[in-house]
């Protein structure tokens, strides 16, 4: 129904801040090459128990490499390939995994709904068989899914269980990062700035102790964003510039393309024209990813209309609006630039085309707050359908296979007491008729 720049925004979160936990699985030898005899054989059980479990690990290792490289189709064939041995040999760990790419596969692909159930599968082998580690993983994962469909709650919820899983078992400080770092981004998108504030700088801490750079340079960015919210202008630009440096020095234009934007529209803030727009153009000629242009056009807008530049306004506001249409699929206008075009056009003295923009642009507020409602309603109703078939499937897990080796022991364990009721039972009656 709606597109709007806080829909990029979103992207942009998406992008950088909650990407999907995985587990290791490290396999000592080449992997094998795409379309060579040895890759498809992978997909065929044979063997013997040892070399199916090797297939399923080195399946699941060939699937992160693949997510990561963005061959989402073939990630998908290979680990349901994965699940069907992993099912047949009863490996469990392999059926977690399997169903954890799986999730992440649905969630790239548009579809949260089923990739909140195969997360929940996942979690279930977890928790089956006392996993903690992967216990948090799973939870991080699922608070991702809950987070994308603006269910705070209970996304905060699961990344305080990871938090507090990954403590108490010895969890690497990479993973308690991330689960801080998206708490703090919930806390954010709830208005709670403060909570946000504290959050990310608990993990700026770490990912301090832990040099890793590209961490420290996006929680730069978030603390820029936070203390733009609260008005602090100069401590944002601080942020931002910290954002900016560190970019420079990685191969990596999205990242530099968002920090000239950032530092461009705080510099417009601040009053300082001549630099926001050097900074915002410098913003278009690093970067082509499409979302950054469009922002960094929309900024532009804004600094020419402020300039009493009508034309040059409505030139970069148009050119945002055809990039948004062409390369993200935005037909709907934000509405950051309908009420941007709306002045610019009553600027120029276009009355007609003023009030049409204005006239879309209560529509365009009224359809957001309802769609906005109506979706969160919606996901609520979808998740909770996934929570109970979860629930039913974890029942299963308890009866038929997942868990076939423990419940042998129960099923033997019963036959012993019995046998054991039995000898005592007729031990007493032949007692009885001796005396």
């Amino acid at each position: 129904m709606y597109k709007s720049l806080v829909t990029i925004l979103s992207l942009i979160v998406l992008l950088t801040s909650c990407m999907d936990t995985q587990e290791e699985i490290t396999v000592n030898k080449p992997l094998p090459e795409k379309g060579t005899a040895e890759y498809q054989d992978l997909i065929n059980p044979s063997g013997s128990m040892a070399e199916n479990i090797e297939k399923v690990n080195t399946i699941y290792e060939i699937t992160s490499k693949l997510l990561l490289d963005k061959d989402v189709k073939e990630a998908k064939f290979l680990a349901e390939n994965q699940l069907k041995i992993a099912l047949l040999i009863e490996y469990q760990k392999g059926q977690g995994l399997a169903y954890n790419t799986l999730a992440i596969v649905s969630r790239r692909e548009g579809d949260t709904k089923a990739s909140l159930e195969y997360q929940l599968k996942s979690y279930s082998i977890w928790e089956i068989t006392n996993d903690q580690i992967g216990l948090a993983k799973s939870s991080i994962n699922i608070g991702n899914l809950y987070r994308d469909k603006s269910l705070f709650d209970e996304a905060i919820n699961y990344y305080n269980t990871a938090i507090s899983l990954l403590k108490e078992n010895g969890g690497e400080m990479s993973l308690i990062r991330t689960a801080t770092k998206n708490l703090g981004r919930c806390y954010q998108e709830q208005g709670e700035l403060d909570l946000a504030e504290q959050t990310y700088k608990m993990a700026l801490d770490m990912a301090i102790e832990e040099s890793n750079q590209r961490a420290i340079n996006f929680l730069y960015n978030d603390l820029g964003r936070i203390y733009e919210a609260k008005g602090d202008l100069e401590t944002a630009l601080t942020y931002f510039n910290r954002f900016l440096e560190l970019s420079q020095l990685e191969d990596n234009d999205y990242a530099l393309g968002l920090a000239y934007n950032n530092v461009g529209f705080i510099e417009y803030k601040l009053d300082r024209d001549n630099e926001a727009s050097s900074f915002l153009n410098r913003a278009l000629e690093v970067s082509e990813e499409p979302s950054i242009q469009v922002m960094a056009l929309q900024n532009l807008g804004i600094l020419y209309r402020d300039n009493n530049q009508p034309e040059k306004s409505l030139s970069v506001l148009t050119q945002a609006e055809k990039i948004g249409a062409t390369e993200l699929g935005v037909q709907d206008l934000s509405v950051t630039t309908i009420k941007d075009l709306a002045t610019t056009y009553e600027m120029l003295g276009n009355t007609s085309q003023a009030l049409k923009y204005r006239k879309m642009l209560d529509e365009q507020q009224r359809q957001l707050k309802d769609a906005e409602h109506k979706l969160v309603l919606q996901a609520a109703k979808d998740f909770k359908e996934v929570e109970v078939r979860y629930a039913s499937f974890t029942s299963s897990l308890l009866v038929s296979g997942v868990e076939s080796k423990y419940f042998g022991y129960f099923i033997a364990a019963l036959f012993l007491g019995l046998a054991v009721f039995v000898t005592s039972f007729y031990s007493s009656v032949y007692k009885l008729w001796r005396a």
